[in-house]
């Protein structure tokens, strides 16, 4: 199993910090996690977030290339409409020339001429979990960013259905947003508010049933406080990991037989202090790491 540590850099809004000091503290985090022994760091994309979501991944992802030496470095994801697509086959694949006319674009005689380092380019991922979305990204053969979410098993079915060898594609976790710490009320007391400002996002902007517990769609989003009392707690189905290494380590397990390549791990929540941050990073590959690598 291959662990990834997922960069969402985003704001508390009630208690907002200096942008460069967020963006450091993220991107010093980042290099710690190669020094740790993580796989791989990916970046968000979000626009006109009032917690300032990272708009720019791939500025920031320039910037981790240039602090770092072996983690491999990606998107997760990369909102495509809103990136012209001639400029992002750029960063991605070279080749043949080619000549592509659709609805929006029309490129004829192109061909790439500043080639990737990584042959033959980039993987893709696509990070599928409708029905549309993930039938487009299994007939394509395309890694899938949203292993053990809801379209995960339809993906399998449609891959082999497609003739496309199982074994060659690559499933990375939904992000599992994960804080350890030595007890589990000194866990949540650092990462309580900005958990509830995830599922508060979420709720606001995308839609009222992203807040589930172990009975199901919350209809109303607990206070800081009373918020880490709810069973199963987190979006969509997929339950926050808060606690001690051993309680993390539990709940983890249940990610183990779910074929997936990659475990998708958000450290940072919002508001949240970096040293805070940086001792539990550090305490799961102490913890944690070996085990998970044989998964």
């Amino acid at each position: 199993m291959k662990l990834v540590v997922t960069m969402g850099i985003r704001q508390l809004p009630s208690h907002p910090r200096p942008l460069q000091q967020l963006y450091r503290d993220h991107l010093e985090e980042s290099v710690l996690a190669e020094e740790l022994g993580f796989d791989n760091v990916w970046a968000s994309e979000h626009h006109f977030s009032e917690d300032a979501w990272n708009p720019s991944p791939l500025t920031f992802l320039a910037a981790v290339a240039a602090g770092t030496e072996r983690v491999r470095i990606g998107t997760y994801v990369l909102l495509l409409p809103f990136h012209n697509p001639v400029r992002v086959t750029e960063c991605c694949f070279a080749g043949e020339e080619f000549s592509h006319k659709g609805k929006y674009y029309e490129f004829p005689n192109v061909r790439m001429t500043t080639t990737p380092v990584q042959k033959p380019g980039p993987p893709i991922w696509v990070a599928s979990m409708g029905d549309q979305s993930v039938a487009w990204t299994a007939r394509r053969g395309y890694h899938l960013a949203a292993g053990a979410g809801r379209g995960h098993a339809k993906y399998e079915e449609l891959l082999v259905q497609s003739g496309h060898d199982r074994a060659k594609c690559q499933v990375a976790s939904i992000p599992i947003r994960v804080h350890l710490a030595d007890t589990r009320e000194q866990a949540w007391d650092e990462t309580e508010p900005g958990l509830h400002q995830v599922l508060h996002f979420y709720r606001t902007r995308v839609d009222l049933q992203s807040a589930t517990s172990a009975a199901g769609v919350l209809n109303e989003l607990p206070p800081v406080g009373a918020f880490r009392d709810v069973p199963g707690i987190g979006h969509r189905g997929s339950s926050f990991v808060v606690g001690t290494p051993d309680e993390v380590g539990r709940a983890l397990e249940a990610y183990r037989d779910k074929w997936l390549t990659h475990l998708s791990l958000n450290f940072h929540q919002p508001g949240m202090d970096t040293n805070v941050v940086r001792r539990s990073m550090k305490m799961f590959a102490k913890e944690l790491m070996p085990a998970a690598k044989g998964w």
